[in-house]
């Protein structure tokens, strides 16, 4: 009952992000397409002297970078919808709050003012989709109440705390020790003291029919309490409300950012075996391995790789597959391959979804998992270091 709870005031939340996410991808989309027809443009009308190559990579460089920009919007799409038993692991809750902004501001209105004040890095145990939901409900709520305000603003402030004598008297709850503070704060109508001690029951709410069900703080109450934290709330008519959650902390401090390698490894002349369903992902990824000094094998589904692989087994240093393909699937085509050379280095690349199913492999050696899309610099990367 609490899974399905959790999922009916998600998919609520679903129809809040549709059109701003339709939106963000339409212009995605017009500038990744508007630059490609300048490139084509200017190889066809142009002179292809140095300033016009400069032009074209400079555009073919935007276009790579919108389409990472899709590709991260996709990945927390599918966070966020993720179905299932919840699971608490380590998270950079700085990190996974700045991810959550960029995919919910979608569902606010242009002309509400939002400034996020994100601290230092900071881990908590978390739920990565749970705490998405609960800060699309806070913002959700916030935009919601500043329907009639003429300055309409939200605040979302990340922070340490750690709570002193004075607080932990007044809320019992609490227990010492350092928590993250994640505080979402707006100028709209505010509640009443009445409303405030009612507004965390299931299918209470103070909007109007059609506008909400009642159960977006209800599922925040209970995500609170999953999480082992607490929510605040403080507000009065006509002066805003301020929601604060506390998660707390396994420690202080994070890692820094990862900084994407932007120079492909080189092979020397191995043969890899690549499996795949989508011919022009095929073809890109063909093509790539080929740049960096492979000899490519190809195979449309996982039956034909098996074949290739009987019939080539002596060449193939490395396998590429897809997951979920017709015929064969990857993960049955390497057990295959896997019982003719146990040691064979392989590669699985999936579509976000699909990532349950390689939970049989997480124990083999020599295995690594890329999600699409596959990135060909860091491709090369693992493609050298299972080759080593």
């Amino acid at each position: 009952m609490e899974e399905q709870f959790r999922q009916a005031q998600k998919m609520e939340s679903v129809g809040t992000l549709v059109g701003g996410i339709a939106h963000d991808f339409n212009n995605m989309l017009a500038g990744m397409l508007g630059q490609l027809y300048l490139v084509r443009y200017e190889l066809q009308e142009g002179e292809l002297d140095a300033a016009n190559v400069g032009r074209m990579v400079e555009r073919i460089n935007a276009v790579d970078k919108q389409g990472r920009l899709a590709a991260d919007v996709i990945a927390q799409l599918m966070t966020f919808a993720r179905k299932g038993q919840v699971v608490l692991d380590r998270l950079d809750v700085n990190r996974l709050v700045a991810d959550a902004m960029r995919l919910h501001r979608v569902s606010i209105p242009e002309n509400i003012v939002v400034r996020a004040h994100l601290g230092d890095a900071m881990e908590v145990e978390g739920d990565a989709g749970m705490i998405q939901q609960m800060l699309l409900n806070l913002l959700t709520n916030a935009r919601d109440a500043l329907e009639h305000q003429s300055d309409p603003c939200i605040n979302i402030t990340l922070a340490r705390i750690v709570p002193d004598a004075a607080f932990l008297k007044a809320n019992a709850e609490f227990h010492a020790g350092a928590y993250a503070s994640l505080e979402v704060r707006d100028n709209g109508c505010g509640i009443s003291k009445e409303q405030i001690s009612r507004i965390f029951d299931p299918f209470y709410t103070t909007k109007s029919v059609g506008k909400g069900s009642g159960l977006g703080l209800a599922m925040l109450y209970g995500g609170m309490q999953t999480h082992h934290g607490h929510v605040l709330v403080e507000s009065e008519p006509g002066q805003g409300s301020c929601f604060s959650l506390y998660f707390p902390l396994l420690g202080w401090g994070g890692k820094a950012d990862e900084q994407e390698a932007q120079v492909l490894t080189r092979g020397s002349g191995q043969t890899v075996l690549l499996a795949d369903d989508e011919p022009v992902l095929t073809e890109v990824i063909e093509q790539a391995l080929k740049l960096t000094g492979y000899r490519v094998l190809t195979a449309r589904n996982g039956e034909e790789a098996v074949l290739c692989f009987k019939e080539n087994q002596a060449q193939i240093s490395l396998a590429i597959l897809d997951v979920v393909m017709p015929v064969k699937g990857g993960l049955e085509a390497a057990e295959e391959m896997r019982r003719i050379v146990p040691n064979l280095p392989i590669i699985f690349h999936t579509g976000y979804g699909s990532e349950a199913k390689l939970d049989a492999v997480q124990a083999w050696k020599r295995c690594r998992t890329l999600k699409k899309p596959v990135n060909i610099e860091q491709l090369s990367h693992i493609v050298a270091e299972l080759l080593a």
